[in-house]
């Protein structure tokens, strides 16, 4: 049946349901409204500035120029041909498709010049004129005044062209001819359409929430039901069990109790001896079964003192006969082991419990791996090579020369990357069980618990194995502490570098495939496997596995840091999916932030790629070593570890609008759709200089320059790799 608190969530179910209801309604509400807003404003602000472009067209030229031009013979003239180049670089310095001027005659709009030189659209005194009532807002131009008719307000045969209209004052300030200046409406019309759909998708996600919840309730409500119908069946069931066993059970206790007390021969004590032995470990066996069922069996009102005046409870110990036989087991494999004793037993014979129960199994590790009892005789491992090492051979004889002996081990984790302590005992119990089975002590788990830590003690940890030994160091956590793992392991000639897996967004895994962070995670696999000489981007004093991001991503990596600082305490006690979830989405809210911050997304860079000059306003730079980045993003999908190059992509610097539409698809590797906006380049080295300081990320860690070059250093540090798998091939590289 259900408690009192099971009730109270039942229906604390409802208003919380109805909240997040109310809650998706005002935040998509809300992000509606901001997003009109935006709109509008961008809206006035192009109305705007074609209204400036055209007062400026119209005191470009004046009413006396143009009144020389009246005839179509006119337009032959060297003159009103060299007005249509000034009227074309004008439109190309304000940035606006067409610059024209018409005039009033006999009622009629009759154009006098364009900037137009192509024949098949260009207008001119060969034009044939026009009603003025097919021109919105040319009677506010003839009166005096500039004016924007408005999206939607066309010209008939100039639809998707917005307009601007400004009149040309002659001498006397009479209007003499009206400048006019046009664009496309496209970014307007993207935007508007933009927000039809969000408003059908707010609708369709609160409609979705709403219907989701009634259907949770319902299925809720139906699972309460069936559940308490059983709960009350299975609690009247164990009710009259409890009653209709403990009373027979009881009976046969006190029955023997009485016979006991008697003067009998041996051989009748020991049968009676075994009969009330069963009886009470029958009787344990029945208390087991009602506390797994969390049930509170009712016993006969006289089940608490055995009838004959023995005294003793029920499933107690029985104090007038002194013998252990007396004693029932605790435990429920002891009571069955009991209840299955032979009925002859001797009576002075004392039971003899069954073997002590085994030692519990370790936590099952997050790799998964089994623990080895019996270990198989470990495999040699060849020399790393410039390849994969080759396939491992099994030795003959167990241990001669183990592995482990020739290899020193430093596992550097983490802590932070496991949400709870249980998770981050469980990786170090795997090391423990993995390198007990292996016959091998020499090993090392070293808890860094603050950043750049590692670094040191990898140093001296090499130095104290000495030159003439390995030193296989294991980044366990995600990419912070692999940074760290890379700067301590870089230079040594002894040292290799091996990734387990247990961050957030572990990138550089990723570049072995989709999928294989479980292989990685397994200690033993990761023991005997090769490596592969591997890549380092050295920017400054630092050196980076992966990423080397400038400007908005870098910017974007940053600000996520900042909220999950700010929240991960709240959330570090939920379950890794939940933390993943929350994980990513403070990336996409830094994304959000930095996608408005004009003076990152607009900031001008001195480039130097290779010797040749790339400079200019970019939004961000991305310098890549591997493909993979921010948890599930591919932007350069040619990128290799081992290739000796880094692959370079510039965004340039755009609207908010473009840097959403375009950045929603280079972060995934559909750069090549926007040639005008990104450029892939493949180089050996880039300089970065500006004036502001450079937002820089290194694989996930922030830095703040104004000058900075990175190289790529090729075979700098040996990978270690997983069951012996190359680096993936995603695409081939294309500019």
């Amino acid at each position: 049946m259900k408690t009192r608190g099971e009730s109270l969530k039942s229906y604390a179910v409802v208003p919380l349901f109805l909240f997040s209801a109310l809650l998706v309604f005002a935040v998509t509400s809300y992000a509606g409204r901001l997003a009109g807003f935006a709109a509008d404003t961008m809206e006035y602000n192009i109305e705007q500035r074609l209204l400036a472009v055209s007062r400026m067209g119209a005191a470009l030229v004046s009413s006396a120029e143009l009144d020389q031009y009246r005839e179509r013979e006119d337009m032959r003239k060297p003159e009103y041909q060299a007005l249509r180049r000034k009227l074309l670089a004008f439109s190309e310095e304000a940035e606006v498709l067409y610059v024209y001027y018409i005039r009033e005659e006999n009622g009629k709009l009759q154009f006098i010049v364009d900037n137009d030189f192509d024949e098949s659209t260009r207008v001119g005194l060969d034009t044939p004129p026009s009603d003025p009532e097919m021109t919105p807002g040319i009677e506010a131009a003839l009166s005096g005044r500039a004016v924007c008719p408005g999206l939607g307000n066309y010209s008939v045969g100039w639809d998707g062209l917005l307009a601007a209209l400004a009149p040309v004052f002659d001498a006397e300030g009479r209007v003499a001819a009206i400048c006019g200046v046009d664009i496309m409406d496209e970014p307007i019309v993207g935007v508007r359409r933009m927000m039809r759909v969000f408003a059908a998708v707010q609708a369709v996600s609160v409609a979705a929430v709403f219907l989701s919840g009634i259907a949770g309730l319902w299925m809720y409500r139906r699972e309460a039901v069936r559940a308490n119908n059983e709960s009350k069946v299975r609690a009247v069931f164990l009710a009259r069990m409890s009653s209709e066993i403990h009373g027979p059970i009881h009976t046969i206790i006190a029955m023997s109790e009485r016979i006991l007390r008697e003067n009998v021969s041996p051989s009748v004590r020991e049968n009676v001896l075994a009969v009330k032995r069963t009886g009470t470990n029958l009787l344990s066996v029945v208390h087991h079964a009602l506390n797994l069922f969390k049930t509170e069996a009712e016993a006969p009102p006289d089940a608490g003192v055995l009838p004959g005046g023995g005294g003793a409870p029920s499933g107690g110990v029985d104090t007038s006969s002194g013998n252990a036989a007396d004693t029932p087991l605790q435990g429920i494999d002891a009571s069955f082991k009991d209840a299955a004793a032979p009925i002859g037993a001797a009576a002075s014979e004392p039971l003899t419990p069954g073997p002590p129960p085994s030692p519990p199994l370790p936590p099952q590790t997050l790799s998964q791996s089994p623990p080895f009892p019996q270990p198989p005789p470990p495999p040699r491992l060849a020399a790393p090579s410039g390849n994969v090492s080759a396939p491992l051979q099994d030795v003959a004889a167990p241990s001669a020369e183990p592995r482990a002996a020739e290899m020193s081990h430093l596992f550097v984790i983490n802590p932070m990357s496991f949400g709870r302590q249980t998770d981050l005992d469980a990786v170090t119990l795997d090391i423990q069980y993995c390198f007990a089975a292996l016959g091998s002590a020499d090993y090392s788990i070293y808890i860094s618990r603050f950043p750049r830590a590692a670094i040191g003690k990898i140093r001296e940890y090499a130095e104290e194995a000495g030159s003439g030994k390995t030193v296989r160091v294991y980044a366990v956590g995600g990419d912070g502490i692999l940074f760290d793992c890379l700067n301590g392991v870089v230079g040594l000639p002894n040292a290799e570098l091996a990734v387990v897996p247990y961050g957030n967004s572990n990138d550089f895994v990723r570049a072995f495939g989709e999928g294989k962070e479980k292989l990685f995670r397994d200690i033993k696999a990761q023991i005997f496997s090769g490596t592969i000489p591997t890549d380092v981007i050295f920017c400054g004093n630092n050196y980076a596995l992966n990423t080397c991001t400038i400007g908005m991503e870098a910017y974007t990596v940053h600000k996520a840091a900042e909220l999950n600082a700010r929240y991960t305490p709240y959330w570090n006690k939920f379950p890794p999916r939940i933390r993943k979830f929350m994980y990513d989405f403070m990336f996409f809210l830094g994304g959000i932030i930095s996608s408005f911050t004009v003076k990152i997304t607009h900031q001008r860079y001195t480039v130097w790629i290779d010797g040749k000059d790339a400079g200019g306003y970019y939004t961000t730079i991305n310098i890549a070593n591997g493909p993979c980045y921010g948890g599930d993003k591919t932007a350069a999908t040619a990128a290799v570890p081992d290739d000796g190059r880094i692959d370079v992509m510039l965004f340039k610097s755009t609207n908010t609008f473009n840097i959403i539409r375009v950045g929603t698809r280079y972060i995934y590797g559909k750069h090549h759709k926007f040639p005008s906006y990104i450029s892939y380049i493949r180089a050996s080295e880039i300089t970065v200089r500006s004036e502001e300081p450079l937002v820089l990320q290194l694989d996930g860690e922030i830095f703040l320059d104004t000058n900075i070059t990175v190289k790529i250093i090729p075979a700098a540090v040996r990978i270690v790799a997983a069951g012996d798998m190359p680096y993936e091939r995603r695409a081939e590289f294309r500019e």
